[in-house]
């Protein structure tokens, strides 16, 4: 039985994990696609993905730590799984915040003037609040992971994952919201 669930299980990742990336950036390309400034970017695909998994890690800390105590899963859920999704969303985040500052920089380095005043209406507008949560939400935030002790407690873990999802959903208003 465990040989069966072992293939299967390989078998279930090995086909939702191109699934996922060709949603994300099929996703994108339409935003990409669009003629509003500001969504005329190459970079939107890994940026889709990137964030979806940053999103995902998130989401896993905000549910599984509190059903670690209500299942009295502490035996089976240990702490260091907990220490290595804070490592793995370090790096989502840096690649999240590479494709931050990717955005305002190709809006520059395009020399497309709508894409430039887009960029700055982004950076001080009235969205320029969600634009700077975000940043700080989804790139600072986890960032603080740095921290070996605050990646190894769950309160802190928490807190990462909570601003990392409230971020994310910044994220999604601010791209609406353009």
């Amino acid at each position: 039985q465990w040989r069966h669930y072992g293939r299967a299980y390989l078998f279930f990742a090995a086909l939702a994990t191109p699934l996922v990336i060709s949603v994300h950036s099929v996703v994108s390309w339409d935003f990409a696609m669009a003629n509003l400034p500001g969504w005329h970017t190459t970079i939107f695909a890994p940026y889709f993905v990137a964030g979806a998994i940053h999103s995902g890690l998130a989401m896993v800390l905000t549910l599984m730590i509190p059903m670690r105590s209500i299942f009295r899963m502490d035996r089976i859920v240990r702490i260091e799984h907990f220490e290595a999704l804070g490592q793995t969303m370090i790096v989502t985040g840096i690649i999240v915040g590479y494709a931050y500052f990717l955005e305002p920089f190709i809006a520059w380095y395009s020399g497309d003037l709508y894409e430039r005043q887009f960029a700055v209406w982004r950076a001080i507008g009235w969205v320029a609040w969600m634009y700077w949560l975000l940043w700080a939400f989804n790139v600072v935030a986890p960032l603080l992971l740095l921290i070996r002790g605050l990646r190894r407690s769950l309160t802190g873990l928490f807190v990462v994952g909570l601003l990392v999802n409230i971020g994310m959903w910044f994220e999604r208003l601010v791209i609406i919201a353009g």
